[in-house]
């Protein structure tokens, strides 16, 4: 990267992080609409609990504002439930933090299917600092396609056979226009979730910890097309948002994509449930 363009993006990091610290230091920018029934949900773990209260911020400072935000977090990481000041402070007043057994980045969504089954769920990173429009671009999608899962960030799911995928790597930009069912949402973006546009399969953490461990997307993409939902990407650009300064961002990515284990588990995932045939031609979809 060069030196120029790592300055634009610090830059707008902090720009970002300085908005999100003045939101609640009094000086909070009036959100334009509420969201009704619209839940966001997170997770973090130990090594970034210290500064995940800056991504939170920034999810609570949105323009079009979520009913409630809820952080999840591993009861067995956290002893005593004892958290850093800059959440104790969130928590207080306008977060909402939940202890769960360990399902790793699946604790993300799976909890908030349970506690919240009627809501719409946009599940965030905890290391990403969101603009203020973050959540009404999604929900501006959702309401022109109320059934279809909608995520700032996707790529297109490519086949090299009838049965096998090609390279993840190799799996392009997807279009804002593109096949729904092709279109797969990766998580660091932000993804809503309509209530019912997954499986009920997809509560079953011990099969998705046997066929994808460590590609939580690759199991919620699934379950919407058990489930006949498509997904929509935001716009046709490619989304990244700036991370938070000082947070080291688990390298999930790298070693998925790197190992080929995001094809490996989604392979596993579309063998278990027969999905070659519908999510290549889209068979048995409106």
């Amino acid at each position: 990267m060069s030196t120029r363009i790592y300055a634009g993006v610090r830059s707008r990091a902090e720009a970002l992080r300085r908005q999100a610290t003045l939101a609640f230091a009094g000086n909070p920018s009036p959100p334009a609409q509420a969201a009704p029934n619209v839940i966001v949900a997170l997770t973090s773990f130990p090594a970034r609990a210290s500064r995940v209260h800056h991504a939170i911020r920034s999810i609570l400072d949105q323009e079009l504002q979520a009913e409630r935000v809820v952080l999840y977090l591993a009861e067995d990481q956290f002893p005593g439930r004892r958290l850093p000041r800059g959440l104790t402070s969130l928590r207080e007043s306008c977060l909402d933090v939940r202890f769960v057994a360990d399902m790793r980045s699946y604790k993300k969504l799976l909890p908030a299917l349970v506690d919240f089954p009627s809501s719409t769920i946009v599940t965030a990173d905890d290391d990403v600092l969101y603009p203020r429009t973050w959540l009404s671009d999604l929900y501006r999608v959702h309401s022109t396609h109320p059934r279809d899962i909608v995520a700032h960030r996707a790529t297109r799911m490519t086949y090299s056979s009838p049965r096998a995928f090609a390279s993840y790597a190799e799996w392009p930009n997807a279009d804002a226009s593109g096949d729904p069912h092709l279109t797969f949402a990766t998580g660091s973006g932000g993804i809503l979730y309509p209530p019912g546009s997954l499986s009920p399969s997809v509560l079953d953490y011990g099969l998705a910890e046997k066929l994808a461990p460590t590609a939580d997307d690759i199991w919620f993409k699934a379950m919407g097309l058990l489930n006949e939902t498509g997904t929509r990407k935001v716009s046709n650009e490619r989304v990244d948002f700036p991370s938070v300064l000082g947070t080291q961002r688990v390298s999930l990515r790298e070693l998925n994509v790197g190992s080929g284990r995001n094809v490996a588990q989604a392979t596993a995932v579309w063998d278990h449930f027969n999905l070659w045939d519908r999510a290549a031609s889209g068979a048995g979809f409106a």
